[in-house]
């Protein structure tokens, strides 16, 4: 029950996007979510709670979105349904998943449809990849830097990093050791 739950928490609501608009709300969805966001020309980063964050509760021009960090995502992390919050979003630019446990190829797969053309870094650190998840990221155009744990013996992962790089020379990967 307590999954069913999470994945019903983090569902794509029309409702919310009809009445705040895709930036908005995905304000709302992931700074209610213990996430930052980060409005484009901005250099502070929007977090909190509920009770304290001060956000429009209708359409307000001027909210576009061009950071999310989902470290610190609630609970235990986004899921597939959640990452399509994240469309709609024009100016996204750059997304943490770090240490988000329940990020896949299914995720990956969502993420590269609908932000791979403005998306140009994201970090995985932490992520469970696979050979599946560097096919996805390969449909990212826009991706510059990317961030992922170091796969160690995975000779499959290495390959298709290796592979990914190789195909898209103005890509950077950086592998971290596990923490």
């Amino acid at each position: 029950m307590k999954v069913l739950q999470e994945i019903h928490n983090q569902k794509f609501l029309t409702e919310r996007i009809a009445a705040l608009g895709s930036n908005l709300a995905a304000v709302h969805f992931f700074t209610y979510r213990q996430c930052a966001v980060r409005l484009k020309d901005e250099k502070q980063w929007i977090t909190g709670d509920i009770t304290t964050l001060n956000l429009p509760d209708h359409f307000v021009e001027g909210y576009y979105v061009e950071a999310v960090d989902c470290t610190n995502f609630h609970h235990n992390g986004i899921r597939y349904e959640g990452i399509k919050n994240l469309s709609g979003l024009n100016f996204l630019k750059w997304l943490s998943l770090k240490n988000n446990k329940h990020v896949d190829v299914w995720c990956l797969d969502r993420l590269a449809g609908q932000n791979g053309e403005t998306l140009e870094y994201l970090d995985l650190q932490g992520c469970q990849l696979c050979v599946g998840c560097i096919y996805a990221l390969a449909r990212m155009p826009a991706l510059k830097y990317l961030t992922v744990t170091d796969p160690g013996d995975n000779v499959e992962v290495q390959a298709a990093l290796s592979l990914l790089e190789s195909s898209k020379p103005g890509l950077l990967i950086a592998a971290h050791d596990k923490q």
